[in-house]
Order: structure tokens, then sequence, then C-alpha cells
């Protein structure tokens, strides 16, 4: 399952990088990605796995069943800016994140690390 998984992290990071060569990300952290995995085996690499985020470095992550994108190597990949709003503390982005100031926003996770 390990390969299977550095596989699909290979085809997402070469789409990460065409996303920062366009200028619709600046650094993984600000990316929405959206992946269809077209084999089996792929699927059941990702099927019991949670924060995935966290092992691909990006805001959000969600498994789709297709995307209208090129496939390479069994893997389809959308990437865009997240519209949630940054973190400040661990600057990933956040559709639930709380407003703390004028300016700032926690996201859920710093929210419960620092007990706000």
């Amino acid at each position: 399952d390990y390969k299977n998984f550095q596989k699909v992290r290979s085809s997402v990071l070469k789409a990460l990088e065409v996303a920062k060569n366009s200028g619709i990300i600046r650094s993984s952290q600000d990316a929405y990605v959206e992946i269809a995995l077209n084999s089996e085996d792929y699927k059941k690499a990702f099927e019991n796995m949670d924060n995935i985020e966290k092992l691909f470095v990006v805001s959000e992550i969600k498994i789709v069943e297709d995307l209208d994108v090129e496939e390479i190597d069994k893997v389809k990949t959308f990437v865009k800016h997240h519209e949630g709003h940054y973190c400040k503390r661990c600057w990933n982005y956040s559709n639930d994140a709380k407003q703390v100031d004028e300016e700032d926003y926690l996201c859920p996770r710093c929210q419960q690390v620092i007990g706000v």
C-alpha cells in the first residue's frame, strides 16, 4: 500500500507544481485538491486513511469518483486556491476557521490546541 501511496503522492505533487508555476497557489498549503483514483489498488491504499491533508501538506484534499482533467498514472488531480480563511498559526486554510480578532482566524485544530 505504501508504494501505491507514493505513486499517488507523486502525481499530486506534479499537479501542485503546475499550480504553483501558473500562479494558482504560492505554496502547497494554499491548495484545495481533488483526486480521482482510477486504480483499485490506489483506492484501497486510501480507503482507511485519515488526515491525508497532512501527508500531502495541503489545506484540504478530497477523493472523488471522477474529474474532467488529464489522467496521469491512473490519477486525476484538480488543484485550486482554497477558498476558506487563512489560519495564521498553522498556515492552512479552513472553511471552519474562527475569527479571533479583526484580521486573524484560527482553524479548528489550532482552536483546540490553544483552547479558544
